[in-house]
């Protein structure tokens, strides 16, 4: 069993015993996962584990030193771009982005990518587009559509922030750490793990003059300190390369098929 979302609720059922002794390997992708399915699930410390989650090489490859996306968005000359990748959706966060946008100077632009959520029925973007207008802040909110490959959105960017009210493991998140981007993140769910390392800062969630002064922080910052940020986040996200999971993944298999149990 390969886990990636939290488990809210405590699953100690009989019935639940029953289930959960016929798993022989559960597999967490945070050490934050594991800590709650040991204490929510009848899993035992030895049968659980934790490998993070995969992330392709190719968000690896050098950056190319001229952003052909961020020059396509014509930017004022200066313009500091911060950008969200993800669904739109009231639990996203992408409302407090906004807020926090009017908190920020007038070089201050915020970058948008993704679609609505599709299951619930509700236009956020439209609701995003009136926010930003109501707030000033329409000529500095740029709102594009989910796309395959985000890898050049996030060489586009000064910094990325995961606005989340709280994310079990951002993929985004580890795609902007590979991609040696600044990131501010949500201190919620996995996001924090995810920034222990040193490649990011937290915030509380929708607390938009938190995020604001993150932002501020992070645009002060000497630049050889942002380096060192930015390799400490690259060096996180390399763990989840193929080179690093797969021999782990073939040692787990491997122990399992000398214990005798079933993989």
């Amino acid at each position: 069993m390969q886990q990636a979302m939290q488990i809210p609720h405590v699953k100690k059922a009989p019935w639940h015993w029953l289930r959960y002794r016929r798993v022989d390997a559960w597999v967490c992708g945070l050490q934050q996962l594991k800590a709650e399915c040991l204490a929510r699930t009848p899993i035992d410390e030895a049968r659980c584990h934790v490998l993070p989650l995969p992330l392709d090489d190719r968000w690896f490859a050098p950056a190319d030193a001229r952003s052909a996306f961020r020059e396509a968005l014509e930017l004022p000359e200066g313009a500091w771009l911060v950008g969200t990748v993800g669904r739109l959706d009231p639990k996203k966060g992408q409302r407090t982005a906004l807020q926090a946008l009017a908190h920020l100077p007038e070089h201050v632009h915020w970058l948008f990518v993704g679609d609505n959520t599709v299951d619930n029925d509700r236009d956020e973007r439209t609701a995003l587009f009136e926010r930003a207008q109501s707030l000033g802040v329409a000529d500095r909110a740029h709102f594009f559509n989910a796309r395959a490959d985000v890898l050049p959105v996030y060489d586009a960017l000064d910094a990325f922030v995961m606005t989340s009210d709280s994310e079990t493991i951002g993929t985004v998140t580890l795609e902007a750490l590979a991609r040696e981007v600044p990131v501010i993140g949500t201190d919620a769910g996995g996001t924090p793990e995810l920034l222990d390392a040193g490649g990011g800062q937290l915030v509380p969630p929708r607390n938009a003059e938190a995020l604001a002064e993150a932002v501020i922080v992070l645009m002060q910052e000497a630049p050889e300190a942002l380096a060192v940020r930015k390799r400490k986040g690259r060096d996180y996200a390399a763990k989840c390369r193929p080179s690093q999971l797969i021999p782990a993944w073939e040692e787990l298999l491997a122990s399992l098929v000398e214990s005798g149990r079933k993989a």
